[in-house]
This record gives C-alpha cells, sequence and structure tokens, in this order.
C-alpha cells in the first residue's frame, strides 16, 4: 500500500496578519487540504478556531492538542482518513523536563509539544505517526525537545514504523538532524524519484522570495518505509500563500519484511 502524507504549518490565528489572517484565508488552507486529500496529514500552529475549520473536512478524523493546557491556545495536530485507518493508541506529551504536565523547557520561547498515534490501515501493520514543532528561539531546547520524544516513544518507536513529521525550526546543519538520523531517514533525501520543489518551505508569505533562500525547516523522517517520493507543493492563490508555510508531502509504503 502507498500512502501520501504530509506536514503542514498553517500559520497561526493572528490579528498581527491584519488583511491575510485566518479568517481571510482559511478557505484557501482547507480547499488546499482537501484537494490533496493526504492520508495522513500533521498539522502545527493551529488555534480552536483553525481546529474548528479543519473539522468541517469530513473524511478526516483527528488527535490534536494544545500547548496551555486549557483547551484555548495554539496546537498540533495528526489528521488521518477515517474510512482508512482505524486509530489504536494516542497521546501527547510536553518537549520539557515535565513531559506529562503543562511545561516548557528552561531555554524555550514557548511551551511545545509531541502528538503521536498509531493508525492501521486493514490490510497492513500499524504504524506510527508523530508531529512536533520544535522551539523557534533556542538551538539547546531543540535538541533536548526531540530528545524527550524519543525517549518518551522509545517503545513504540522499537515497535512499529514510523512517520515523524513537523516543523522543526532547524536548518539541515543543525544537530538534531544528526541526531535523528541516527534512527530514521530524511524522506527529502531518500525518495526513489528526486525531490519536486524546493527544499525549504517557509516563505513568510512574501510571495517573490527566491527558493534558494526558503528556510528548510519542515521535514518528514521515515523508519520502516520506502520513499517513492517527496515534494514541498508552492500552491498560491491570486498572488498570495494559504500559510507561510508550504506543505511538504511524501509517498511512501511499507518496507518489504525480511526473512
Amino acid at each position: 500500500m502507498k500512502m501520501k502524507v504530509a506536514t503542514y504549518n498553517l500559520r497561526v490565528d493572528t490579528d498581527y496578519d491584519q488583511e491575510w489572517q485566518w479568517h481571510y484565508r482559511s478557505e484557501a488552507v482547507c480547499s488546499l487540504i482537501d484537494y490533496y486529500d493526504w492520508d495522513v496529514l500533521a498539522i502545527q500552529e493551529a488555534r480552536p478556531s483553525q481546529f474548528a475549520d479543519l473539522a468541517k473536512l469530513a473524511q478526516y478524523a483527528s488527535v490534536t492538542a494544545e500547548r496551555d493546557g486549557d483547551g484555548l491556545g495554539e496546537g498540533i495536530g495528526l489528521y488521518y482518513q477515517k474510512e482508512a485507518f482505524e486509530l489504536l493508541d494516542s497521546g501527547s506529551f510536553w518537549l520539557s523536563l515535565t513531559p506529562t504536565e503543562p511545561s516548557i523547557h528552561p531555554e524555550a520561547a514557548y511551551s511545545r509539544l509531541c502528538v503521536w498515534a498509531v493508525l492501521q490501515e486493514k490490510k497492513n501493520p500499524p504504524f506510527l505517526a508523530i508531529t512536533t514543532h520544535l522551539d523557534n528561539i533556542s538551538e539547546m531546547a531543540r535538541f533536548e525537545g526531540m530528545k524527550v520524544i524519543l525517549e518518551q516513544l522509545a517503545d513504540q518507536i522499537e515497535r512499529y514504523p514510523v512517520l515523524l513529521m513537523g516543523d522543526l525550526n532547524a536548518e539541515p546543519t543543525e544537530r538534531v538532524h544528526r541526531y535523528l538520523e541516527q534512527h530514521f531517514q530524511n524522506a527529502k533525501e531518500h525518495g526513489q524519484k528526486p525531490h519536486h520543489g524546493p527544499k525549504g518551505s517557509y516563505q513568510n508569505f512574501i510571495y517573490t522570495l527566491p527558493w534558494q533562500e526558503l528556510e528548510e525547516i519542515d521535514y518528514i523522517y521515515t523508519k520502516g518505509f520506502t520513499v517513492v517520493k517527496t515534494a514541498c507543493l508552492t500552491d498560491s492563490c491570486d498572488r498570495r500563500f494559504p500559510s507561510d508555510h508550504f506543505p511538504l508531502e511524501a509517498e511512501v509504503q511499507f518496507e518489504e519484511s525480511k526473512g
């Protein structure tokens, strides 16, 4: 079975964006998601108003969490085709010294989360999907946050094929990638076909920004999957981008069992 999966930072709903805040671009974002119709989608930077709009995409069920622990703040989530997949297990935790309670890493700018789900399609083995949004200020918080993820989910990572998707806020040279590459493969670098589109995905809503100036901070890492192809999708609407990030997608299939 081939699956198309993606990670997409939606850009948080904020008055700072004025005439292009969520109210004005939500239809474009939801239309894009509905069109590509990914099997599994990881999203970041969603407030309750954004989760409410995503809930209108009837083909999806979701596992979500918000970082303040009160149901009102910014959150992340995993969306999956509800007719295709069964949810076997799921959870969330904070990327801090106390992962089981609302908390923040000492060097981080904001509280950060991990959301995970074990999913199974009828004729295939279960797999683990993970999404996160690492800190935007501290390299130490990013690295230690990823260590928390791998420690908290060590049993599941050992047991299942893995899709780890999200906004890592880390360019390719950061040590968090060397750490991840000890356990997973970077989908963009291991496709059977060359990557389509820019390697970078963050354009800050700047329509004329050259591809070589995009920040490469969104990633899909895999274990137990063959990566068929990947793409950074540069869809626009009337010379504007739906979000300040492009979605990154991958087509994957389960690795053939050995022996």
